[in-house]
């Protein structure tokens, strides 16, 4: 996820030169119906790019529809102390993108941390904590050479396999893997717990990486992942963040044209015009055309009663077939901060036999201190994770992780948090979750189903339904560059019918 932020006169100059370029590559019949009613669903980073996109080519008929009472979607900046918590998306995946070139723009990237980034390991850097379990340094170091070389040999796999072997699930290719250095290095039950801890740790790893259930998790993400590149490594923001780049998305769109507390129920283009019919009642006015820019979380759970007509077979098949997945982020605040100020990353580790650990306690992995602000620790969750979190309130999720901060660090003084920031994805049917995936059903129609999902509906001719958001794009979903850069297609697609 990402990084970015603000200089006007920079603002100004990157938002002409770009305007200029991606109008001259518009040809001139874009320009014939510019005065066409379209209606956007949702003003996330797609929505929002799209609408401005739009505008930028001349369109001066644009209205956006947005369920919540706030723009961003998926991205989700809080207002905290000086700066924003990013509440969901907060990276930027690598430098070789328009969303870093806009962050750089802003003068938003966090120029020392990036340069930390540059040999930060995540796995590596990790400090492990297991409470009373014996946890030996050496049995971590094998265990991170063993996953080291695993990461090549998949990669390679997905990339020169048959189309058999991409369809392999992640969690599958790991388990056989792992049974073979089990059985090399396990001499001892004791030491078969401890490896079997260190590997829940790196399948939840994996599972935030991905926002899935490393089971359906298909090996030909590995060849379309452009986000561990050590070369263009991920790349972080100041702590105005992603709040910076909304703003810049969303500068030219008329307030007026953003309709906030507007969830629409149906879309109808079955007549001569598309009827948008919201929650609170239908709109009066007809549109030519709809950009729709829901996640795949929502399309999942109601597509089949959005759209009349149905949508077509193949994009439903999409649809169900593309996975969709959740991680979670507890923001933690303190009055004081407890760990130690050297520490990257804190990770626990419940091993099994253990009679200190707990069900629970598999359902946190790592937690991170915020660069900018001193008193915060940022708790990650994959798995079962975020959806078992959601379903708790905040008392419970204070006493939960308070309860393992103490027994797996041995220190009975550990404070609760003052305050928990957080977002429940899961449970908000807007969502569903936070990000897709190719799960292994999708791998194996050997079809490119982000296309689908994108193909417009045609109707005598003309596009009159599109598609946005980061599902919809075939190399760089899951990141907020594939829901900007699928928001634009979809712009400059309209523009050309």
């Amino acid at each position: 996820m990402e990084t970015a932020k603000v200089n006007i006169a920079l603002l100004f100059l990157f938002a002409v030169t770009e305007n200029m370029q991606l109008a001259a590559a518009i040809p001139s019949r874009a320009t014939n119906s510019k005065n066409s009613s379209i209606a956007i669903i949702g003003a996330g980073v797609a929505g929002l790019a799209a609408a401005s996109r739009l505008i930028e080519l001349g369109f001066t008929d644009v209205t956006i529809f947005e369920a919540q009472n706030r723009i961003g979607g998926r991205v989700f900046p809080v207002p905290f102390e000086s700066g924003y918590l990013q509440m969901g998306a907060e990276y930027i995946n690598g430098r070789n993108n328009p969303i870093y070139k806009i962050a750089q723009s802003l003068n938003i990237l966090d120029k020392e941390e990036n340069d930390a980034m540059d040999s930060y390991d995540p796995l590596k850097d990790a400090t492990f904590y297991s409470g009373n379990c014996a946890l030996a340094q050496s049995s971590i170091e094998k265990f991170l050479k063993f996953i080291a070389r695993l990461e090549k040999k998949f990669t390679k796999r997905a990339t020169e396999g048959d189309e058999a072997d991409k369809a392999e699930s992640i969690g599958h290719l790991y388990g056989e893997e792992y049974k073979k250095f089990a059985a090399e290095h396990a001499k001892l039950p004791k030491d078969k717990d401890v490896y079997d801890a260190m590997s829940h740790f790196y399948q939840a790893y994996y599972e935030a990486e991905w926002a899935a259930d490393w089971n359906d998790l298909s090996l030909i993400n590995f060849a379309q992942d452009n986000c561990s590149d050590p070369v263009d490594p991920v790349q972080i923001m100041n702590k105005q963040g992603y709040k910076a780049v909304l703003d810049h998305i969303s500068a030219n769109i008329p307030s007026s044209s953003i309709k906030l507390n507007s969830k629409v129920a149906s879309i109808d283009y079955s007549g001569s015009g598309i009827r948008i019919n919201l929650t609170s009642g239908p709109q009066k006015k007809k549109f030519q055309k709809v950009i729709v820019t829901v996640s795949l979380g929502h399309l999942k759970k109601f597509a089949k009663t959005l759209f009349h007509p149905s949508l077509p077979q193949a994009k439903q098949k999409a649809i169900n077939e593309l996975g969709f997945g959740a991680i979670g982020k507890l923001f933690l605040v303190y009055k004081n901060p407890w760990w130690d100020p050297e520490m990257t990353s804190l990770v626990t580790v419940a091993v099994e036999s253990c009679a200190n650990s707990t069900a629970a306690d598999k359902l946190f992995h790592t937690f991170e201190p915020i660069p900018w602000s001193k008193n915060v620790l940022l708790g990650w969750l994959s798995g079962p994770g975020p959806a078992a979190i959601d379903a708790m309130s905040d008392d419970k999720v204070s006493t939960t992780v308070t309860s393992l901060f103490r027994r797996m660090l041995k220190n009975s003084t550990i404070p609760a948090p003052t305050k928990i920031f957080r977002n429940q994805w899961t449970t908000n049917p807007l969502f569903g979750g936070t990000y897709s995936y190719i799960s292994v059903a999708a791998a194996k129609t050997g079809l490119s189903l982000n296309d689908q999902l994108a193909a417009p509906i045609v109707v005598d001719g003309v596009a009159r339904v599109l598609f946005a958001g980061e599902a919809t794009h075939e190399d760089v979903y899951a990141t907020v560059i594939g829901a900007y850069s699928s928001g634009r297609r979809e712009a400059e697609r309209l523009a050309k019918k």
